[in-house]
Formats: structure tokens, C-alpha cells, sequence
């Protein structure tokens, strides 16, 4: 069942991930989202159970309703297609565009572009000593803490 944001990476079918959303969030009902796809319930019964597909505007709409943010609607549209792929190299394709996706989303560093990781030695002297956490915790503070207020401060001297 969907309960942690980067759970929704371990879906392989879209109409999982709906059913899955409906029946673990009190908000959500098989009605809304067909209000929201603009379709009627038993058309949502039909989907969930394996026999219809959404369209790719109900599937927007879909991804909406059910609050997914930008990344995850384009991983739904990518299981979306996936699942409506009727050939062995479209289904290929799009398992392969799947799992780069995967790979990319839950790599946090490249999701949060970090540019300047610390080395070991840099981590190493960072964590000997308490001193340097306060210094990065006062540099959050909203006072405009500049080098001098903060040694100030802290009385520490050169």
C-alpha cells in the first residue's frame, strides 16, 4: 500500500497505485475520481479491475485527484503507457524509460543537484567537533548572523 512518498516508485501498474491511493486515503473515493476524470463509477470499477484503461487526460486528471506532484504524474503516465503497450519492444521501451526514471528519482543527490559534497577529512573535522554545528545552526538564524556576530557570540577568536 502507498504510506511513504517514495513508496509510489515501487508501483509497476498504474491501476494498482489508484486502488491502492482509494483504499488508504479517507479523502479519496472510486466516485471522486470519476467525477474528476470526468467518466462514470462503474466506467472506474472497469478500469481498477483490469478490463479499460484511462485516457491520458483522465489519467492528468486522475494524478491530480489523488495529489501527486509533478514527478510522480510523470511517473504515473510512464506506467500508463506501459500498461496500455501492446508490443514487446513498446513494453521494453517503456520499461526501460521506467526504471531510468527509478533510478534518477531516488537518487537523492541528483534530485537535489548537489554540486560540493564534503570529502571524508572535510566530514571528519565537521563531526569532531560541536562547534562547527553550532556555527552552520546560527548561519539558519533569521538575525543575518555574519562571521563576526556569530564568533562574537560564541567568543571565539581567530
Amino acid at each position: 500500500m502507498l504510506t511513504k512518498l517514495n513508496e509510489i516508485w515501487k508501483y509497476k501498474d498504474y491501476k494498482q497505485l489508484l486502488t491502492d491511493k482509494i483504499q488508504t486515503e479517507k479523502s479519496l473515493s472510486k466516485s471522486g475520481l470519476a467525477k474528476a476524470c470526468n467518466c462514470q463509477s462503474a466506467y472506474i470499477s472497469q478500469i481498477l479491475n483490469g478490463h479499460a484503461n484511462l485516457s491520458t487526460e483522465q489519467l492528468l486528471s486522475a494524478g491530480e485527484y489523488i495529489n501527486l506532484n509533478e514527478s510522480e504524474v510523470d511517473f504515473f503516465i510512464l506506467l500508463h503507457s506501459f500498461n496500455k503497450a501492446r508490443t514487446p519492444k513498446l513494453r521494453k521501451y517503456y520499461k526501460n524509460k521506467i526504471d531510468d526514471f527509478i533510478e534518477q528519482s531516488l537518487n537523492l543527490s541528483k534530485r537535489l543537484e548537489v554540486k560540493n559534497a564534503l570529502t571524508k577529512d572535510e566530514k571528519a573535522k565537521y563531526y569532531s567537533n560541536w562547534i562547527y554545528t553550532v556555527i552552520h545552526l546560527m548561519t539558519t538564524l533569521p538575525d543575518k548572523m555574519t562571521i563576526d556576530n556569530i564568533a562574537s557570540h560564541l567568543s571565539i577568536t581567530d
